[in-house]
C-alpha cells in the first residue's frame, strides 16, 4: 500500500510539474533585443512676416530652413514679394504677382542662407531673412 502512495505521490507531482510547464510556454517573454521606438511630435512654429505701408515687419527674421513664412499683406497698397535686388529678382523666390491688402503669401525655405527680400512694387521696402 505505501508503494501505491508513493506512486499516486509521484504521479501528482509529475502532472503539477507538467501543468507549469504547458502554462509557461503560453506566457510569452519579453524579447531581450526589443527596440523601443521614440515618436517625435514636430511642432512646427509658424513664421510670418508682415507688410504694412512703412515696409516689412519685422525687418530682420531668423527661422530654420524647411520653414513656411507666411507674409501677410497688411497695408493699403499691393505686395509683390521677391528675393535678391530690385528689379532683377535674382533671389532664389519671387510671387510673380502682387497680392492685394489683406491676402498673403507662402514660401517654404528649404536651404539655409541669408535672404534679401523686397516688395517689388515698392521697392525701397526690403528685409532680411536668415534661414539656418
Amino acid at each position: 500500500m505505501n508503494k501505491n502512495i508513493v506512486l499516486v505521490a509521484g504521479a501528482i507531482i509529475l502532472g503539477v510539474l507538467f501543468f507549469l510547464s504547458l502554462s509557461k510556454k503560453n506566457t510569452p517573454e519579453p524579447a531581450v533585443d526589443s527596440v523601443i521606438e521614440e515618436k517625435q511630435v514636430e511642432t512646427e512654429e509658424e513664421y510670418t512676416m508682415e507688410y504694412t505701408d512703412e515696409g516689412f515687419s519685422p525687418n530682420e527674421l531668423v527661422m530654420p530652413a524647411g520653414t513656411t513664412l507666411t507674409f501677410i499683406n497688411n497695408s493699403s497698397l499691393q505686395m509683390w514679394v521677391a528675393g535678391g535686388t530690385h528689379p532683377a529678382h535674382d533671389g532664389d523666390f519671387d510671387a510673380l504677382k502682387g497680392y492685394a491688402p489683406g491676402e498673403t503669401y507662402t514660401y517654404t525655405f528649404t536651404e539655409p542662407g541669408t535672404y534679401d527680400i523686397h516688395n517689388h512694387l515698392s521697392a525701397n521696402h526690403f528685409a532680411t531673412l536668415i534661414v539656418e
